[in-house]
């Protein structure tokens, strides 16, 4: 019994051990293998994305997740063009939008004054915005199961672009109220 465990033994550390083939190519094969394999998913098979100013290629996202990709014009495989243009456009607006957002609450931060002009002008703007983004999303709601962009943008509205407008017409609100 113990000869047989002791083969056994030897055998699987034998086994285990060593190869015939030189590290170095096994390495290589890893790194083509790794290169090669084929993800399951809609993505463009090649992209065009690139971070602003530096031109070097940005991650791209699969595209049925109702992320937006810049200057990707392409309608994703089974989604309808009608929601993608709609989707398209919305995102473009809701980026500008967040980069004024943001400059503004850079400025109350600093402690700079902000008119009332001024944040009469943002929320006018804030709500026609939030009045686009519910019109995309019950589109895109409407379209589940048969448009596979639908999902992702109705997700994508909720988890980003509804929580953030609702944050900036009650805090415009207030800001309104506490200078009058």
């Amino acid at each position: 019994m113990r000869a047989v465990i002791a083969l056994v033994l030897v055998a699987f550390v034998a086994g285990c051990g060593g190869s015939s083939v030189p590290k170095s190519s096994i390495r290589k094969r890893r790194k083509r293998r790794r290169q090669t394999v084929l993800i399951p998913t809609a993505s463009p098979r090649k992209s065009s994305v690139t971070k602003p100013g530096t031109g070097q290629s940005a991650e791209t996202t699969r595209s049925d997740s109702g992320e937006f990709i810049p200057k990707q014009e392409r309608v994703p495989v089974g989604a309808s063009k009608e929601l993608w243009d709609a989707w398209k456009s919305f995102q473009k607006d809701y980026l500008n939008w967040r980069q004024k957002w943001d400059a503004m609450l850079e400025r109350k931060e600093s402690g700079q004054d902000i008119g009332e002009a001024e944040i009469e002008s943002m929320l006018s703007q804030t709500r026609a915005l939030q009045k686009r983004m519910f019109k995309v999303r019950n589109l895109a709601d409407s379209l589940r199961g048969k448009d596979s962009l639908a999902e992702g943008v109705v997700h994508e509205i909720d988890r980003d672009a509804a929580v953030n407008l609702g944050r900036a017409v009650q805090t415009l609100l207030d800001w309104r109220s506490a200078g009058r």
